[in-house]
């Protein structure tokens, strides 16, 4: 079938999603709530997002050739199907403009020290448009390229944070409500599986043991905790004065005998991250967009996303304090919502499955 994916792009995509919102802002968000303890908030998320992985499997193998439209379609209508797909092409529109406004002001500190939205919005959407229109084979086969340079680039940026001075963390020193209280949150944060659920017909189960997405998710999951462990070892107290977890673990280590500034590989990994992260974004809500309305393409799809993003950043109506207070308000509600719906109904379509099988 066109524009399929093997199954290692598939889990090169995994960890891209997985790594989305958490390497810069969330650390200091979840110390905040629950001091160094947000560690143990981080892995009950990241446990209840493993419970989507095998019933996307599942899901894959009773329907191994269609999309989850078409799926939902079959079980709850073609109704259904489409306000289900609603949700979930805003829940990926939300997750790309939380990603670029983090990013956007973590940019905006490090490098211009002053306002260049619209630079960076010109320069960003044309590059995205394009891997979108290419397709999920290009775009995967693009970031497979570079995924090992992320991923040597993200562990080379932990390490360097030996070279200074850390301790290790002090742990169980807030409650267990509080703990519990910060990963559900910040949920618009997690729930990365989802995007796996829209392009489910196009992973080729063929290439490679299905299994092997296991490992590239906990792969992803024990990045994003060696960061948190990292972090809160360096800053213990003044974790939630650093917005920047990743760049500021090489704050006091930027020189280094006579190479010069390190904090250069946090930018690059940063940069690389968030460009494939909003491209994934993107070309899941266009996906949601031509299922929700088959007469337009995904160019029509295009220029909605790419509208919608300038305004609400240039009208200022997305600035960056509004989306982080709405991330931990009704953007992790409707992340919650729509979690809930796509694993019930995809455990449902399952049993009904195999019940006629028996029949």
């Amino acid at each position: 079938m066109k524009d399929r994916i093997s199954i290692r792009q598939a889990g090169v995509l995994m960890v891209l999603v997985i790594l989305s919102n958490k390497v810069l802002l969330l650390p200091s968000l979840f110390f905040e709530r629950s001091g160094t303890d947000g560690i143990f908030s981080l892995i009950i998320a990241f446990s209840i997002e493993m419970i989507f992985l095998p019933i996307l499997l599942k899901l894959k193998n009773k329907h191994p050739d269609k999309s989850f439209y078409e799926i939902l379609k079959g079980c709850l209508s073609s109704a259904g199907g489409k306000i289900v797909f609603i949700a979930l092409g805003v829940f990926m529109f939300i997750k790309a403009l939380l990603t670029f406004s983090i990013v956007y002001v973590y940019f905006k500190q490090e490098i211009y020290q002053e306002e260049f939205l619209v630079l960076i919005l010109f320069c960003m959407l044309p590059v995205v448009t394009h891997a979108v229109v290419s397709g999920l084979r290009a775009l995967s086969r693009t970031i497979e390229f570079f995924f090992t340079i992320i991923v040597v680039g993200f562990f080379v940026c932990l390490s360097l944070s030996l070279f200074t001075s850390i301790s290790f963390p002090s742990f169980f020193i807030s409650s267990a409500s509080s703990v519990f209280s910060s990963a559900f949150t910040y949920f618009i944060v997690f729930d990365d599986f989802l995007f796996f659920f829209i392009i489910i017909d196009k992973i080729d189960l063929k290439t490679g043991k299905s299994k092997s997405l296991y490992f590239y998710a906990l792969l992803g999951m024990v990045m994003v905790v060696l960061l948190f462990f990292f972090f809160y070892a360096k800053y213990p107290v003044t974790a939630f004065m650093h917005d920047n977890a990743l760049a500021d673990l090489l704050v006091f280590s930027v020189q280094f005998s006579a190479i010069g500034r390190l904090d250069i590989v946090a930018m690059i990994t940063i940069m690389l991250i968030t460009l494939f992260q909003v491209e994934i974004y993107s070309f899941g809500f266009c996906k949601c967009f031509e299922e929700v309305f088959p007469p337009l393409n995904r160019k029509h799809a295009l220029a909605l996303f790419d509208v919608i993003f300038i305004l609400i950043f240039t009208l200022h109506v997305g600035n960056h304090a509004d989306i982080v207070e709405f991330a931990g308000g009704w953007f992790s509600y409707l992340a919650l919502a729509i979690g809930i719906i796509v694993a019930l109904v995809s455990l449902i379509i399952c049993f009904i499955r195999r019940k006629n099988e028996k029949n």
